[in-house]
This record gives structure tokens, sequence and C-alpha cells, in this order.
């Protein structure tokens, strides 16, 4: 799920100075400054979730293996993502041009999203936000509270 998201993303921003250019018609010298409002944009992005994150987390991981093990799926499927957007950019720019590099990132983007909203137990059944436990087990992890 995380790579078809990335491989949306990246099929699109791969060629986004064409796109700039050729679609949304601005001057080669308003890319640098667009390009450094898109990473404001995604900088203060990462600010805002990280907080939300912190403030609507579940249970920490209890097992650090286990953690580790998560971090390196996500590491994979981020590369894969990463690799195969621009694969399949570079598959449609010729034919499709273009728009057609930001058309397919939306629709697997959107599909990544699809798949995420309908995953058995995709979702907490205390509507995104686990319940706040004072008590925890010897290993750590958050128990029922009595």
């Amino acid at each position: 799920m995380s790579a078809l998201v990335v491989a949306g993303t990246f099929t699109a921003l791969t060629y986004v100075t064409p796109f700039l250019t050729e679609v949304s018609t601005f001057s080669a010298g308003a890319i640098g400054p667009l390009l450094l409002l898109r990473g404001i944009a995604s900088v203060l992005g990462v600010a805002v979730s990280g907080h939300l994150v912190d403030r609507y987390a579940g249970a920490a991981i209890a097992v650090p293996v286990a953690a580790q093990a998560a971090g390196a799926g996500s590491s994979t499927a981020f590369n894969v993502g990463i690799t195969a957007g621009a694969l399949i950019g570079s598959g449609l720019l010729p034919g499709f041009g273009v728009r057609s590099t930001a058309l397919v990132g939306g629709l697997l983007s959107l599909a990544g999203l699809v798949l995420l909203i309908s995953r058995p137990g995709g979702r907490s059944r205390h509507g995104g936000r686990e319940p706040r436990h004072r008590d925890r087990d010897a290993a750590g992890a958050y128990g029922s509270s009595p």
C-alpha cells in the first residue's frame, strides 16, 4: 500500500518541472521559487502530522525488534515506490505527454487510499484514538484499565 502511494507521488513528482513549464505555463525562472514553496509546505505538513501522530498514536510497540522490522519494510516500500513511480512516468512521458504523469500518479495514490480505507482492521475501534491507560504490563505495553 505504501509503495503504491509513493509510486503515485513519484510518477508525477519526477516530472514536475516539465509539468509546470508546459502545462501550467510557468516560466523557467519561476520553477525554483515554486519548488521552494512546495518544500516549505512539505516541512509544515510533516510538523503538523508529527504533532497529530504524537497526540493520537496507539500503544507503543513493546518489542524493539518488531519496530526495526517494520521500519525496514516501510523503507523498502518507499524505495520500491520511488523507483516504480519514476519508471512508470518515463514510460508515459514519450507516448502520452507530461499531463499523463500527473493523472496516473493521482490515480495510483487514490488506489492506495482506497486500499487503506478498505483493509480489515484498518481503523481503530476507538474512532482513530486509542484510549489512554495508566497501567502498563512488564514489557511496557499498555494494558486494560480495570
